[in-house]
């Protein structure tokens, strides 16, 4: 099956969180960290977060406690830092430390010719510009690599995995209704989703609406075993 586009995530994929800006939050409160430590620390956070049930409350500040561990924050300052962290996050998009190799990658992606559209969730809707003030990318011409579009949940009213997310991702890039290829895309999206939200019976309809000539496929008999046939 030929790939037209490309979905790439920015937090942790494209960028993380600025060392200096990150360090003079801790600094804030009365903690000196070392910024050596701080994309480690994202990483433990990710570790924490991935632990935990989709949607479960609390999910951001586990996040945050485990990136301040990691970082190095007294535990008698931990729940300190993590409402510093919290402030941080509500005010000032800090996600603009590029990660190594994240542009050369795109750049190699868009030679390939292949539409690109970041698909992030965020807590301000500033994801475009937290990525370009990161010298990743764009949406249209400039100076980085130009994407169709950036898809952020703060500005949709849904935060991934909800389908709607990649469904918007994929007008984006101009997907004809009665593409069947990229129909059968959209609806194993969503039904990835739906499984993560443990909503079964609407995973099943997510597969019940593959077209025809793709519901004997493996993509879809082996999303079928995972419910039980």
């Amino acid at each position: 099956m030929p790939i037209h586009a490309v979905l790439v995530d920015a937090g942790g994929t494209l960028v993380l969180p600025d060392h200096a800006i990150v360090a003079e939050t801790f600094r804030s409160i009365g903690v000196e960290v070392d910024p050596a430590c701080l994309d480690r620390a994202h990483y433990a956070g990710m570790a924490a977060f991935d632990r935990l049930a989709i949607n479960e409350a609390g999910a951001a500040r586990t996040y945050r406690r485990a990136y301040a561990l990691e970082a190095g924050v007294p535990l008698d300052r931990l729940e300190d830092a993590v409402e510093a962290l919290s402030r941080l996050t509500a005010t000032t998009g800090h996600w603009t430390r590029p990660i190594p190799g994240a542009r050369a990658a795109l750049e190699a992606v868009q030679a390939a010719g292949l539409r690109i559209v970041v698909v992030s969730n965020t807590e301000r809707g500033d994801a475009a510009d937290q990525i370009a003030r990161a010298g990743i990318c764009q949406v249209g011409p400039g100076p980085d690599v130009p994407v169709v579009a950036v898809i952020d949940s703060a500005i949709l009213g849904r935060a991934k995995p909800d389908p709607a997310m990649f469904e918007a991702a994929l007008a984006a890039i101009d997907v004809p209704a009665d593409n069947p290829r990229m129909a059968l895309r959209k609806q194993t999206f969503a039904f990835d989703a739906y499984m993560l939200l443990e909503m079964p019976d609407s995973a099943r309809a997510a597969l019940d609406a593959v077209p025809a000539q793709y519901q004997e496929s493996r993509t879809v008999t082996q999303r079928r075993e995972l419910l039980g046939g």
